[in-house]
């Protein structure tokens, strides 16, 4: 299962729900269940954080890390969005990218 721009509906509001949870806003339309270029960037942004191709299409690789167990489901729980761990990722993610870019500083 992927979800992709031009998606619509409630497995949409259940990725971005978990996209929000784990630090990545959606400022202007939020959890709207509608798959525009917002969530796309959105994608993009924590496909990079997370070390995958940021190619803008969630699919379960993505689902796994923010913490969505079944996309499929029917019947989402409200406490079915990113787990807690999924912060802890996304901040040391942002500290690897920190080093990365100090070491290029010092490299010259």
């Amino acid at each position: 299962m992927t979800l992709r721009r031009g998606d619509k509906g409630q497995k949409v509001m259940v990725l971005q729900a978990s996209l929000q949870e784990a630090g990545i806003a959606l400022p202007a339309y939020g959890v709207d269940g509608m798959f525009g270029p917002e969530t796309e960037s959105a994608v993009k942004q924590a496909q990079g954080l997370f070390l995958m191709e940021p190619n803008g299409i969630a699919d379960q690789k993505l689902f796994d890390v923010l913490g969505i167990s079944d996309i499929t489901s029917t019947h989402y729980p409200a406490e079915q969005t990113a787990s807690p761990g999924v912060k802890k990722w996304i901040l040391a993610g942002i500290l690897v990218g920190a080093l990365a870019f100090a070491a290029q500083k010092i490299r010259g």
